[in-house]
């Protein structure tokens, strides 16, 4: 019961999910890895398809929980040219990674949902993520503000993204990309998420990936890329603002 991996591609995947929760449940099919994990909040629900012919040699297993960090520590090891072998089989998590082997635990089973909800959101980005830089330099000139809240605002002409420390919106920093910054950027809406783990998921997506982002007021925001032989789905909550909220 092996699986090898590249591991630039787990390493992707696993980053990305680790930024939004603890834990994930691996569903091995035919096609490949079908992760799935939420925060015990509910404010972030993520999935992710690792398919089969992302893996160098592939069988599929019954499924099985980790944690994210007891995947990545191992992969901090790794070489971008390295390869992980991945094995249950003695009912630990042992992960090998050229010379090196890691024994770790499977944790408990979770109820997760297999899918996402499907949602009718009014507007829709899709943009290189290296463009999404300008926000994160937004982000990093608020010093060392404990971030609170981001508000996406969206026309046909462009996006503009703010970030601020509490509801008075002291300290807020703010970047605008115009339309000619997107591959696609349509429809109009106005929402509110929180910031901190909207930048963590932002830094994660490797720079040539092509971010699609969905999101409406008052729903939660769906945010798809691809990387490697993997797609990842991830959905975070909004922070409900009322009508007479600006």
């Amino acid at each position: 019961m092996t699986v090898t991996i590249p591991a630039e591609t787990l390493r992707a995947v696993f980053k990305a999910l680790n930024t939004q929760v603890a834990t994930v449940k691996v569903r091995p099919q035919d096609d490949g890895w079908h992760l799935y994990g939420k925060s015990p909040d509910n404010i972030s629900i993520v999935d992710a398809h690792i398919r089969a012919e992302g893996f160098k040699a592939y069988e599929r297993w019954d499924d099985f929980v980790v944690d994210t960090a007891d995947v990545l520590e191992p992969i901090a090891k790794a070489s971008p040219q390295d390869d992980v072998i991945i094995d249950t089989g003695s009912g630990r998590l042992d992960i090998k990674v050229g010379r090196l082997s890691f024994r770790r635990k499977l944790v408990a089973d979770i109820e997760v949902t297999p899918r996402m909800p499907e949602l009718e959101l009014d507007a829709e980005f899709i943009i290189a993520a290296g463009g999404l830089d300008d926000i994160l330099v937004a982000a990093s000139a608020a010093g060392d503000l404990r971030f609170k809240a981001l508000r996406l605002e969206q026309d046909e002409g462009a996006l503009k993204v703010s970030i601020f420390a509490d509801d008075t919106d002291i300290g807020t920093v703010a970047a605008e990309l115009p339309a000619s910054e997107f591959i696609m950027l349509s429809g109009t809406a106005s929402a509110r998420y929180p910031a901190g783990m909207w930048v963590d998921m932002v830094r994660t997506i490797p720079k040539a990936a092509e971010a699609d982002v969905l999101y409406r007021r008052n729903f939660p925001m769906l945010v798809t890329y691809a990387v490697g032989g993997a797609d990842i789905r991830m959905m975070i909550a909004p922070q409900i603002e009322t009508e007479g909220d600006e």
